[in-house]
């Protein structure tokens, strides 16, 4: 797919400017735990082939196996181009405008696909990965583009958790109001997927902030946005979507 050649590239950036000590590699935890990981994953992997054979000596299989390997490198290799390309609260600022352009983008989609006939593209099988152009049903879930509905429940889940309390803390109004927009929106798409981790990821993740904001805010400001949060979550789970069928 063409951003995972976007992410090759631009990690391959990122190892020639570290070949070149023009950036550092991270030194906090959570770097070397994704090493510790990647590491443990390789060695599993030369088990399944080697020890275990639960892998079947076979091009396909091998290939298969060592792909699943090198998407785990794609996956972290973000947070390490990330971490290496923030350097001031400016860079900081442009990174979250440009999430927040694409969070609307996914979400106005999302919505396409749902209500509008937008077509969708799933890679969550062999068929219709080669591409074939999808239209969600009434009762269909809402799913990612060359995703699956968990992939898009997962990533609403954690943008949710910034632009909601973004939208407590900004004074500005007109801010104030396309964040809250935004995470209602959001909020509809996630419930859409009926993914019920990731609406425990939104739950812990919402009341995880708020427990933060006490420090700065106070207990009384906290557990009202808190509580007016949860209580507006799930009538809307409880009303109108199909997740609550889904935890029963």
């Amino acid at each position: 797919r063409l951003e995972d050649l976007l992410v090759m590239g631009t990690f391959a950036l990122f190892l020639l400017q570290l070949a070149r000590k023009k950036i550092t590699f991270p030194k906090n935890l959570i770097g070397k735990v994704m090493i510790v990981y990647l590491v443990f994953g390789f060695l599993s992997v030369l088990s399944a082939i080697y020890l275990t054979h639960s892998v079947p000596m076979e091009k396909a299989h091998i290939l298969k196996i060592w792909l699943h390997w090198f998407r785990r490198i794609e996956y972290f290799s973000l947070f390490f181009v990330t971490y290496a390309a923030i350097r001031t609260k400016k860079d900081l600022l442009l990174l979250a405008k440009v999430a927040f352009v694409t969070f609307v983008g996914v979400i106005l989609y999302g919505i396409g696909q749902k209500y509008f006939y937008f077509p969708a593209f799933s890679t969550m099988n062999r068929e219709f990965s080669k591409g074939v152009r999808l239209y969600l049903q009434p009762n269909s879930r809402l799913l990612s583009t060359f995703g699956g509905h968990y992939d898009l429940a997962g990533y609403l889940m954690m943008l949710i958790t910034f632009t909601l309390p973004a939208a407590w803390l900004t004074t500005k109004k007109w801010l104030k109001a396309l964040l809250y927009l935004s995470s209602i929106i959001a909020y509809w798409c996630l419930v859409l997927t009926t993914s019920r981790t990731s609406f425990i990821g939104f739950i812990v993740g919402i009341s995880v902030v708020s427990a933060l904001l006490i420090k700065s805010k106070g207990w009384g400001w906290s557990l009202k946005k808190w509580f007016v949060t949860m209580v507006v979550s799930f009538v809307i789970m409880f009303t109108f979507s199909n997740l609550l069928e889904s935890f029963l």
